[in-house]
């Protein structure tokens, strides 16, 4: 799965996705962008009257934990945090190519895969949330997670090995807990064994 081959598509991949998308580096924070930098947003597990906060009551953990640890480090230098956001898609597009190579086979079905996903407005435009920041930290961040829990799922359905279930299970959970759009994806879990 490794192979040079595969390494190289995967350097394309990452250079092809900064030719894309370095034009983001440039952004402001548009509509509710700057939402997670409120102190009242972040994760915090002591409220302000002093007591523990619930970690279930807590929505968009993910979002809360980033905004949390990115503002002291980034401090106001917006160009960081859209390289950030950048730097998640491309382990998205990565994470998506070595997925789809695992189900396919095939490095050329799925580099061009990787690359149409990468290139298009619809998906990936709408991913980088257009500057609107806090959806992407929400609903996009935490999407790899998820997509190695489909592989792990797959290789479950092939070998019907426990471990690799409750490792999907576990991931797809994790995914979840950190943010509750992760349940989107949740029909083709549902879907894709019973098409196995």
């Amino acid at each position: 799965m490794f192979s040079k081959q595969n390494l190289l598509a995967g350097i394309l991949i990452i250079l092809l996705a900064v030719i894309v998308w370095h034009k983001v580096l440039d952004q402001t924070f548009l509509g509710e962008g700057y939402y997670y930098f409120d102190p009242q947003n972040k994760f915090v597990l002591i409220n302000i009257y002093g007591r523990l906060v619930d970690f279930w009551q807590q929505l968009d953990v993910l979002a809360r934990i980033l905004f949390t640890v990115l503002p002291p480090i980034f401090h106001d230098n917006i160009t960081v945090y859209f390289a950030f956001q950048l730097g998640i898609m491309i382990s998205i597009y990565l994470t998506l190519f070595y997925v789809s190579l695992f189900l396919t086979k095939n490095t050329w079905l799925s580099f061009t895969l990787t690359v149409l996903f990468l290139s298009s407005y619809t998906g990936s435009f709408e991913m980088l949330a257009t500057g609107n920041y806090q959806r992407f930290v929400q609903r996009v961040a935490h999407f790899p997670i998820l997509l190695v829990s489909f592989v792990f799922l797959s290789k479950y359905l092939e070998n019907k090995n426990i471990k690799h279930y409750l490792a999907s299970f576990m991931s797809f959970s994790t995914g979840v807990v950190l943010s509750h759009f992760s349940t989107f994806l949740l029909p083709l879990f549902a879907i894709y064994p019973l098409v196995w």
